[in-house]
């Protein structure tokens, strides 16, 4: 473990130098993270600006769900997003061979080669959102639900990544595939509303995709206090569910893995 928070640390340290090289890049990426990330926030915010109550939640809860969707994008695009963006890169031209020989977990380095550090903003404004929405709301928050909700919100965030993982894998049978990216984040933006806006389409496919708005619900109402056991130990165990599908598929895209230059 003291291994790889030390190559963490490193990773980090590599990716700081690289974003200070190319400044103008920087600045760019900066404005547009600013921008997104106020833009999700916001349009929420004034979209529910005349709702009290949404599929029998409150518009507290709704916004809440939003902001803590938001910290997870945060430390998913800060960790996972540019390193899934190359991946189909790595599978085509045969640069993952160099990375399944290293000495390390070739899934690790997979997913954390690349790290973007601006996205770490998004977690600043989640933040601050969420302190918002305590104050203008007059939401009683224990110190008991804040720690039973971090453990959560990076189990809902482990799940998330193991569901981009398994989306991924897809690349290594279908070279041509190259935008899976884009599809999962589009995808995990369901995460931004609660499941039972799923619930009331009473379509057997919408149920599928429950999971992915049990990330970010889960942790906003236990900081909340709204949650039930039921919905803790249901992301518990799509989590574990996912984690393990992920390791399955890993091990067996290894298996058949063959550049597409080859």
């Amino acid at each position: 473990m003291t291994r790889y928070l030390r190559l963490c640390k490193v990773l980090w340290q590599i990716n700081i130098k690289a974003m200070r090289a190319y400044r103008g890049h920087t600045y760019m990426m900066f404005f547009t993270t600013l921008g997104w990330s106020l833009i999700a926030f916001g349009a929420m915010y004034f979209v529910t600006y005349r709702v009290d109550k949404v599929f029998g939640l409150s518009r507290a809860e709704i916004l809440m769900i939003t902001s803590v969707y938001g910290l997870i994008m945060g430390i998913m695009h800060t960790l996972f997003t540019a390193n899934f963006e190359r991946f189909s890169q790595l599978v085509n031209r045969g640069e993952l061979y160099g990375i399944l020989i290293k000495p390390v977990s070739a899934q690790f380095l997979v997913s954390v080669l690349r790290i973007h550090p601006l996205s770490l903003m998004r977690l600043c404004i989640g933040i601050a959102f969420i302190l918002l929405l305590i104050s203008q709301f007059s939401i009683s928050i224990t110190l008991t639900n804040v720690m039973l909700a971090i453990p959560l919100l990076f189990i809902g965030a482990y799940m998330l990544y193991c569901v981009w993982f398994i989306c991924n894998m897809i690349v290594v049978w279908f070279h041509t595939v190259d935008n899976m990216m884009s599809f999962m984040i589009q995808a995990s933006n369901i995460g931004r509303y609660p499941p039972e806006m799923l619930f009331a389409t009473r379509n057997v496919w919408a149920f599928l995709l429950v999971p992915l708005t049990l990330f970010s619900a889960v942790p906003a109402r236990v900081m909340m206090g709204t949650s039930t056991l039921t919905e803790i130990v249901i992301l518990c165990v799509c989590a574990l569910a996912f984690h393990a599908g992920s390791q399955f598929l890993w091990k067996r895209a290894l298996r058949s893995y063959v550049s597409g230059g080859v």
